[in-house]
């Protein structure tokens, strides 16, 4: 009986190891950057916003599950975040673009891939790579803004959620930010 009790026992702890060891990744993303603006768009149009970068302070490796805006007011619809090479912007990459700006770094003619699915190895960051939040402008009304970007990621056998700070302003037509 008593061997039973031991043994029950040393189960215990290892499960118990073994959940908090996971649990306690659920604040595993790290950011850093400043808050872009842009010039509103008309309605309809797209604006990209070069979001923080995104590193994995956890040991183990990360996978991007969703992506969604925390909060945003109505007129602003999230579309998507998309990864895309640094060195792939000719001209620089741009902290804010929408359709019209031209020039040699258009988040839409750059090859890039969506962020969810997007696997960070532990303890490093995109390295060499750049995230935009891609929205949709739906009413002239200004100004408009989102923050926080919602992740869900996948670490270990858990899925844990968190918000990356972040504000996106949309402000008044012709001005930027």
């Amino acid at each position: 009986m008593r061997k039973r009790i031991i043994i029950g026992g040393i189960v215990v702890a290892v499960l118990f190891f073994a959940w908090f060891a996971d649990n306690r990744h659920g604040g595993a993303l790290e950011t850093g950057g400043t808050y872009p603006e842009s010039g509103a768009p008309m309605v309809g149009t797209d604006v990209y916003f070069m979001t923080f970068g995104l590193t994995n302070r956890s040991g183990g490796p990360l996978t991007v599950v969703t992506i969604d805006s925390d909060v945003i007011t109505d007129g602003l619809e999230f579309v998507e975040a998309r990864i895309y090479t640094w060195d792939d912007f000719i001209g620089g990459v741009p902290a804010t673009w929408t359709p019209g700006d031209g020039g040699l770094w258009t988040p839409e003619t750059v090859a890039s891939v969506p962020a969810i699915g997007y696997r960070i190895s532990g303890h490093r960051g995109l390295d060499g790579k750049v995230m935009f939040a891609h929205f949709r402008v739906t009413t002239g009304r200004r100004p408009l803004t989102a923050s926080g970007l919602r992740v869900t990621y996948r670490h270990g056998f858990r899925e844990h959620m968190q918000t990356v700070p972040g504000v996106y302003s949309l402000t008044k037509p012709g001005s930027a930010g």
